[in-house]
């Protein structure tokens, strides 16, 4: 059997969240809800898929590739608009089955397509369900007139049915089978999700309690108030006296601060959601927040409140190259004074001397063990009282890779640890540096927490950027 999932029949995603994903990469108890359908249609028999886009057809490729992780063959289709059924379908004529299973707008859950298969209604009003925009089309049928303009299942089975001709059609939004065209039906989506009882979706992770789902590598306070039902993403902090759902999905590599309420709501990847916060019907992608009821957006220009815990793959590698390339070149113009600094050292008693420090890291995953552990680093240091002087041979420790020129503070393994907050453990998401967030200020006498939330901002709001501004400003204060 062949399926048909088109992928652009929906409501636009108001501005600016539609600038940046396409309605079908929404997330639905943890995936997308393109993926949510291809696995609707793969659970159902089907081996052939056929994927029409309009928006950012990028980001669904590289989620779904060629299909191989479902042992299906996905061929994609692009549209500059979506006008009707069938004039989508007459641009692949060539390339569809004689019967085909039509999903002409995103739906998740089971399809009873063995139940369907040789059967062949002629549907009164008695057969119609709420929404039949699951169905089954035969190639024949394209000729028929009106179904060229159809949008929705209701219009492709009024036009069957004025000519004479049958159909099948699948009951949606049912136990079995939801459909998503809007934001308001997005969200009954959603909430039929994350019901124990309702679409039984597979979903990673292990559950708590009934009705609450917790990914790997998650780091929950045990003071989270948790309301049922709740899905969790791997890899997720949530802070102390937070209380998540009832209804709430959060997605991979969130951050939730002490005290704050998410209900009925969905939070995307790599979202950090500051204190004391009440987020309620909405879909939350880092500083975009939109209520699912209305439609309405609010951008939050403070990484404090809604943020960012990521910096792109690209951004990152080219930072750190930039900076080892940096240190490298003021190493070597200064290894002449390293070299006699050393010399000195090891020739007379009372000198500054070389030793090794040992400092945390960024926090990993551990593989063998589960959860999250520091890196412990070991870089070099010279015993002064002049910081300036006491930092200049970890220059080769950046140059190497081991630690960065602009970073989080240098603290032992033992500091690092006491950090227990999830606000406090931002910074290890960052890797440590010789020059910090403080250094380019007037004031330096700050205290250990006012550290902390610099580090924190700094961390969620990096770039290549704002790295080599903190360095020159830092340089300019020392040297001017």
């Amino acid at each position: 059997m062949q399926a048909v999932i088109f992928c652009c029949n929906h409501v636009p995603l108001p501005d600016p969240l539609a600038g940046e994903l396409p309605f079908c990469m929404l997330p639905l108890a943890g995936k997308p809800l393109v993926e949510r359908a291809l696995e609707s249609a793969v659970k159902a028999g089907c081996t052939d898929v056929i994927l029409f886009q309009v928006e950012h057809p990028e980001q669904v490729e590289a989620r779904l590739g060629k299909g191989e992780k479902w042992g299906v063959d996905i061929r994609y289709a692009y549209l500059s608009e979506f006008t009707g059924l069938g004039y989508a379908l007459q641009t692949l004529q060539s390339s569809l089955a004689d019967e085909m299973l039509v999903f002409l707008r995103l739906a998740a859950g089971s399809i009873p397509l063995h139940e369907l298969l040789g059967k062949s209604l002629f549907f009164t009003d008695k057969h119609r369900s709420s929404f039949e925009d699951v169905f089954i089309l035969q190639k024949f049928q394209l000729d028929t007139p009106g179904l060229a303009g159809a949008e929705t299942g209701g219009e492709a089975w009024e036009c069957l049915r004025a000519h004479g001709r049958s159909c099948v059609t699948i009951e949606a939004n049912t136990e079995r089978l939801v459909t998503a065209y809007d934001l308001s039906s997005y969200a009954g989506a959603h909430k039929r999700a994350l019901e124990p009882d309702g679409l039984r979706l597979p979903t990673p992770g292990l559950d708590r309690s009934p009705g609450i789902r917790i990914g790997h590598g998650c780091d929950a306070h045990s003071t989270v108030n948790y309301n049922a039902p709740v899905l969790l993403g791997q890899d997720c902090q949530i802070a102390h006296d937070a209380e998540i759902g009832p209804y709430a999905a959060l997605g991979r590599a969130c951050v939730v601060e002490k005290g704050t309420r998410i209900v009925g709501s969905v939070v995307m990847d790599n979202t950090y959601v500051g204190r004391r916060l009440t987020i309620e019907n909405a879909i939350v992608r880092k500083g975009l927040l939109v209520k699912l009821d209305t439609g309405t957006v609010l951008s939050i220009a403070d990484a404090f409140l809604l943020g960012d815990t990521e910096l792109s793959d690209d951004g990152e590698r080219l930072n750190w190259l930039l900076q080892r390339v940096i240190a490298g070149s003021v190493l070597l113009l200064c290894s002449p004074l390293l070299g006699w600094m050393y010399v000195r050292s090891r020739l007379a008693k009372g000198r500054p001397r070389f030793r090794m420090r040992q400092v945390a890291g960024q926090e990993r995953d551990n593989d063998l063990r589960g959860g999250k552990e520091l890196e412990i680093l070991t870089i070099h240091q010279l015993d002064t009282d002049y910081p300036l002087l006491a930092r200049l041979p970890a220059l080769w420790d950046v140059a190497r890779g081991a630690i960065r020129l602009v970073g989080v503070e240098l603290l032992s393994p033992e500091e690092a640890e006491r950090l227990t907050e999830p606000w406090q453990r931002l910074r290890f998401k960052a890797g440590p540096g010789l020059i910090n967030p403080w250094h380019a200020l007037d004031r330096q006498d700050w205290g250990a927490d006012e550290k902390r939330v610099m580090e924190g901002y700094y961390t969620q709001s990096r770039s290549l950027r704002s790295d080599m501004r903190l360095l020159w400003d830092s340089l300019r204060r020392y040297f001017f």
